[in-house]
């Protein structure tokens, strides 16, 4: 790849890992703001589904707009989103400045995503499922920092609201480095034109007359990443609160916990990065898909112990890691020159259980104890699963 290329990635990995540490902190940040604003624990699964609706939304026009203007131009308007939201939510009293500050964060989820993703996924295509795996890593990578600074910083400052501040200054820095040329050339195989106005469709694209929603792999994909998204969202925004009451854990040692299943999450796309330019996609799903149902068929199987759950919640994180990347490159591979759509439709989908299972998480603690999380948890992996092997099944949107 060109130089101009190699800036370019590194800006999608920086833009992940903003966000990552926003999104990834605001779990073990319930009881804070919560107890800030006068909302009930039990109710502040809330402010998880305003942040994923916020990234439904945003995805649902993003896609459109990164097709019309390109994906740089989607992820800018996610970065300075994601700066001033962050400013906002911590210096909430209210529950309406909350749940509106949650919203706009995952506006800026959504946006600067989707479009860091599309660009990973273009760049070149020959190696988008390993390009968009490696910049995912840095999502889980945040994920991972996010929670372990929230752990120190309120060890020594009892609050970890700092943390969101020092995730929209890492937003600031991706900036400037998207400012740039909107085309670079390297080699020709590296080439790529991010105005899409100009580009064209790679391989075989449906036809866009039958539209999107015509195309039963588009709703496959998207259920897909319905179900994964709701795992990933209900496993990292409630395991602090589920170790804290169910084994009276210290709640910083449970954010550190959490920390652990996003380093395991960061490390199966880094292994997805390594190997996607060899290995087919359906190999790279049915690895996660044995790691993630292996690790929370463990933490199901062992409530109320700790050490096999660290290993439960870590072996899941591996397996669940390289499941988004790998279906959002290829939605990009089958949809052509209507990706950006059709990524943000399907990323929309996935939002939406970010929205709705974190929510059904909360309201069924108090009624079946603080391990509903972790059995809900279990069961959407299990069909995200068998929607996998529905899709491997199907043919071709999986070879290659």
């Amino acid at each position: 790849m060109s130089s101009r290329a190699r800036i370019i990635i590194a800006s999608s990995c920086i833009t992940y890992l903003s966000l990552g540490i926003a999104g990834a902190t605001l779990g073990p940040l319930l009881p804070e703001l919560s107890g800030r604003t006068g909302i009930a624990l039990s109710g502040a699964g809330l402010i998880l589904s305003f942040y994923y609706l916020g990234g439904v939304l945003s995805r649902l026009v993003a896609g459109m707009l990164s097709d019309r203007y390109g994906p740089v131009a989607i992820v800018l308007g996610g970065l300075i989103v994601e700066a001033c939201s962050g400013i906002f939510l911590t210096l909430s009293r209210s529950p309406a400045v909350l749940y509106a500050s949650s919203f706009l964060l995952g506006v800026a989820l959504g946006a600067g995503l989707l479009g860091a993703v599309m660009i990973a996924a273009t760049l070149v295509p020959r190696r988008s499922v390993a390009l968009a795996n490696l910049v995912n890593a840095f999502w889980g990578i945040g994920s991972f920092v996010g929670p372990a600074l929230f752990s120190a910083v309120s060890a020594s400052t009892h609050s970890g609201l700092p943390v969101i501040w020092i995730a929209g200054g890492i937003a600031v820095v991706a900036i400037p480095l998207l400012l740039g040329p909107r085309r670079h050339a390297g080699s020709a195989s590296d080439e790529i034109d991010l105005d899409p106005r100009k580009g064209g469709a790679p391989e075989r694209a449906p036809s866009l007359r039958a539209g999107l929603l015509r195309v039963p792999s588009f709703w496959l994909f998207g259920l897909i990443l319905l179900f994964d998204v709701g795992t990933e969202s209900t496993i990292g925004g409630w395991t602090a609160v589920y170790l804290h009451r169910s084994m009276s854990v210290n709640l910083e040692i449970a954010a550190l916990v959490v920390s652990g299943f996003y380093v395991s999450f960061a490390a199966g796309r880094m292994v997805s990065a390594a190997v996607g330019s060899r290995v087919a996609a359906p190999w790279v799903l049915s690895g996660g898909l044995f790691f993630a149902l292996s690790g929370m068929g463990l933490v199901s199987a062992t409530p109320g112990h700790f050490a096999p759950s660290i290993v439960g919640f870590i072996l899941a994180g591996l397996g669940i890691g390289p499941i988004y990347p790998t279906i959002t490159a290829l939605v990009t591979r089958t949809f052509g020159a209507r990706a950006g759509t059709a990524v943000g439709l399907t990323g929309s989908l996935g939002f939406v259980g970010g929205v709705v299972f974190p929510w059904a998480a909360g309201i069924l603690m108090p009624v079946r104890g603080a391990a509903a999380s972790m059995r809900l948890s279990e069961v959407l992996i299990v069909i995200v699963a068998l929607l996998s092997y529905l899709l491997v099944v199907s043919g071709r949107h999986t070879r290659a």
